[in-house]
């Protein structure tokens, strides 16, 4: 039985495979393939944002990829096709590329365009044409496939579920009807599967079946070697050919391959793939039932259904549960700042304040709000607007589809309409508003870190000052009540000491109230949450009330950083972007280059 390698995201050097004759084409096909079209003009606009580069094109085929996967990238051409089946049966005249909720009912879709991205921005290296069809070529490609993920979700860790939508849907569907029990596809399984576990893609709780049949097929060692083959591939830099070629030859050792052949199982004259496809290969071919291809039904309908709790699609009344939502956070937050000084909040009804009294901040805290203001700056700096325009003449680019149309126009005797010239013009966009919430815990777990934490609140309030006048932040202490410390646009002079002596944590309200009061949840601004806790939160319901919290958030363009202080034992939600520190006062370069990732990745 033949077993290869098709990938979902497939690379092709050089020119694509022919295309297939063209169908008798009708006046409703055109209007559909017009309409992808303008889908792909629209993802045209954003890939660049997650490649990394202003040259890549996006094309959405009504009939599929050129080569037959459901999503190609073509670094020839600075060109990223996908298979307008990638979108299921979505009108693509509803689509809007530009709009993040959007985005929700074709997230397998999207996940192919970041996935492809990802391959334009660190598949640099080129695969020799002596090892093209080999065993060696293929387990090469392979690898890539989690490296080139893997580094982009360290630079954008906010594309994660994007990706592991793509897996679910457009990957791992391929795998049951084309994966037979034998080493080589069990290797390969492992590779695309396993390997993005220890990526940080998928999660090993939804796949572990997959590893428990890998390791039965394989063997404990031989597994065990291939899991440090694709950990080491995780660190080759993205231009190493000859690290990745030196891996996939060890590769092929461990599985006892012809390094120099075609793989294990190909060249008996039956069709059959295994791996990353989703363009039609196989469909007529033989369908073995092995124990790994039922593994991998379980695991893709486990991500499926944990997609589908963590992110279901946007329904209607979206507007009306988003006004009842922000109702909610909106009387949250009059409670904790209300129409009063904080002083005179923080004590009386609501109890003692955890604010013992005042410091004036050390040099070594100055210096690091302001550097850290430059960096919180640099990333609420947006991308230069694009205004593509089109006309009858130059200058611009030549359109040559439309200047055909515009000759035959006017060789039928009408007036031509189409414009074959188009131009962009680039301006750069004003920088939005920063909006930066701080929410510490004072619970007695944080006993051993009030100073830090006093530091870090203080450093950051100043920093989202530092970085332009139109910014605002806001502080609150969580414990047993929450206590605001800190109003928008009025951060302390002095540096408050805390007392974590609180028996529980009320996480959630701290949340709610930065939300409500500096509108986090809402586009329009670049928003950055701050949580400096150890997520031990023992109160009935915090911890998910935290992640359900820091899920939204992401969700709506909002990033979050999560201080641990505790050296990399803290907790902390999905979706958050741990930032260990000790001395917040000599980290500011840590935190605003966590900052500049998670802004950037939030967009």
């Amino acid at each position: 039985m033949e077993v290869t390698v098709e990938t979902m995201a497939h690379i092709e050097y050089g020119e694509p495979a022919p295309a297939t004759p063209p169908k008798k084409t009708t006046r409703k096909r055109l209007a559909e393939a017009d309409a992808w079209l303008r889908v792909g003009a629209g993802l045209s606009a954003e890939i660049g944002l997650i490649a990394d580069r202003p040259d890549l094109a996006v094309e959405v085929r009504l009939g599929g990829t050129r080569v037959g996967a459901a999503a190609a990238f073509y670094p020839d051409q600075a060109l990223i096709e996908i298979g307008a089946k990638a979108f299921g049966k979505i009108d693509p005249d509803t689509i809007d590329p530009d709009d993040p909720f959007d985005r929700e009912r074709y997230l397998p879709a999207w996940g192919a365009l970041t996935h492809e991205g990802a391959h334009a921005r660190h598949s640099k290296w080129v695969t020799p044409v002596k090892a093209r069809g080999t065993a060696l070529g293929e387990a090469a490609a392979m690898l890539e496939e989690s490296r080139a993920e893997a580094r982009l979700i360290a630079a954008r860790p906010g594309d994660v579920r994007y990706l592991r939508a793509c897996v679910a849907d457009l990957v791992m569907a391929d795998f049951p009807a084309t994966l037979p029990d034998e080493p080589w596809a069990a290797a390969h399984a492992a590779g695309l599967i396993m390997a993005r576990v220890d990526a940080g893609i998928l999660e090993r709780r939804t796949v572990w079946p997959v590893e428990r049949e890998a390791r039965r097929v394989l063997g404990r060692d031989t597994y065990s070697e291939l899991q440090r083959i694709w950990k080491k591939a995780s660190t080759i830099g993205d231009e190493d050919a000859e690290g990745m070629l030196t891996l996939a030859a060890a590769w092929c050792k461990a599985l006892g391959a012809d390094a120099a052949e075609p793989a294990p199982g190909s060249g008996d004259g039956e069709e059959a793939t295994a791996g990353e496809g989703a363009g039609g290969a196989g469909e007529s071919a033989p369908k073995p039932k092995g124990k790994i291809a039922a593994a991998v039904r379980r695991a893709t309908r486990k991500i499926a259904r944990d997609a589908a709790a963590e992110g279901p699609e946007i329904p209607v009344s979206a507007k009306g549960e988003e006004r009842k939502h922000r109702e909610k956070v909106l009387a949250i937050s009059r409670r904790v700042f209300p129409a009063t000084s904080p002083d005179e909040e923080a004590g009386g009804k609501r109890g003692p304040s955890p604010v013992l009294g005042n410091r004036i901040p050390a040099e070594p805290e100055r210096a690091a709000a302001a550097r850290l203001g430059r960096a919180l700056r640099k990333a609420a700096v947006r991308e230069r607007i694009e205004t593509r325009t089109t006309s009858v003449a130059p200058p611009g680019r030549l359109n040559l589809r439309a200047a055909i149309t515009r000759e035959a126009q006017r060789a039928a005797g009408s007036i031509p309409t189409a414009e074959p010239w188009s131009a962009t013009h680039r301006r750069h966009a004003p920088n939005p508003p920063l909006k930066v919430g701080i929410a510490v815990d004072v619970s007695g777990s944080m006993s051993a870190a009030t100073g830090p934490v006093a530091s870090a609140a203080w450093i950051l309030s100043h920093a989202a000052r530092y970085a332009g006048p139109d910014n605002a932040s806001a502080t609150v202490a969580f414990g047993e009540q929450v206590t605001a410390i800190t109003r928008p646009g009025k951060p302390p002079a002095q540096v408050p000491q805390f007392r974590a002596a609180c028996s529980t944590e009320r996480v959630s309200e701290a949340i709610d109230a930065l939300d409500g009061i500096l509108d986090l949840s809402s586009p329009g601004a670049a928003r950055l949450l701050v949580i400096v806790s150890d997520g031990m939160f023992v109160g009935y319901g915090e911890t998910d009330g935290a992640r359900a919290r820091v899920a939204r958030l992401t969700k709506a363009g909002c990033a979050v950083l999560w201080l641990d202080l505790f050296g990399g034992y803290s907790d902390v939600p999905p979706g958050a972007t741990r930032v260990t520190l000790t001395r917040p006062a000599e980290a500011a370069d840590a935190i605003g280059k966590a900052a500049v990732t998670a802004l950037a990745a939030a967009r």
